[in-house]
């Protein structure tokens, strides 16, 4: 029988704040379907996942934000799940590489098109631009961490509050934060603004953490003096 401390042994460093919480959450779900569900494969898991994802935008698309919101919470959990899975059961492959990304790109695409038919108004003025700035940013700093360093990304400061957390941001908070206002309230551009820079403020903010981090320990004298010792 698997235990919890092997999972954790197998699982990566979480790649943004938010998967920090999923990533505990998914040792748990992890342990269960490893122990008393051997039927289900990694790749239905992953298929789970996107069916969580397309109902949640569905109930989106019919005004249920609340429950909508439980959908996708419960959607990043099993996102977390699948490959954990895969590698504490010797179920790696190939295609499961494709089965984890599908829900990602076939749900973010359809939270989008729910929101864009029920309220317009918040997708045009606060998810849209939020995830095209997202979407350009995450790649642009990670290229611009390994021209710099000349190495591959490390999975820890830079990836902090990042496209992962954008995404809970967008498609988890918005929308209770929406359920709460009034009918008639508009939401302006200021607001949104507001939203974006916090956010990708933060990013930057972990990410300079980050390089200066691993500036220091590659250039640090002191702990090449040690190495050679």
């Amino acid at each position: 029988m698997y235990n919890t401390q092997e999972i954790r042994k197998l699982t990566h460093v979480p790649q943004s704040l938010i998967n920090i919480i999923f990533s505990e959450l998914a040792v748990y779900a992890t342990w269960f379907f490893a122990n008393f569900t051997y039927f289900i494969t990694p790749n239905m898991v992953s298929l789970i996942s996107l069916g969580f994802y397309i109902y949640g935008a569905w109930l989106f698309f019919k005004g249920s934000f609340i429950w909508g919101v439980a959908f996708i919470v419960l959607r990043n959990i099993l996102d977390e799940v699948d490959g954990r899975l895969a590698r504490l059961t010797n179920r790696t492959s190939k295609i499961g590489h494709l089965f984890d990304a599908i829900p990602n790109y076939i749900g973010t695409i359809a939270v989008f098109v729910a929101f864009f038919f029920n309220k317009n108004e918040l997708f045009l003025k606060m998810l849209l631009p939020f995830f095209i700035l997202m979407y350009f940013l995450y790649p642009l700093q990670n290229l611009t961490i390994r021209l710099l360093l000349n190495k591959t990304r490390k999975r820890k400061y830079q990836s902090l509050l990042c496209y992962q957390d954008a995404r809970i941001v967008a498609f988890v908070i918005l929308p209770l934060v929406y359920v709460g206002l009034p009918a008639n309230f508009y939401i302006n551009e200021v607001l949104s603004l507001f939203m974006i820079t916090i956010v990708i403020g933060a990013s930057q903010f972990f990410w300079m953490i980050y390089f200066l981090k691993d500036f220091k320990e590659k250039f640090n004298p002191d702990k090449t003096v040690k190495t050679l010792q």
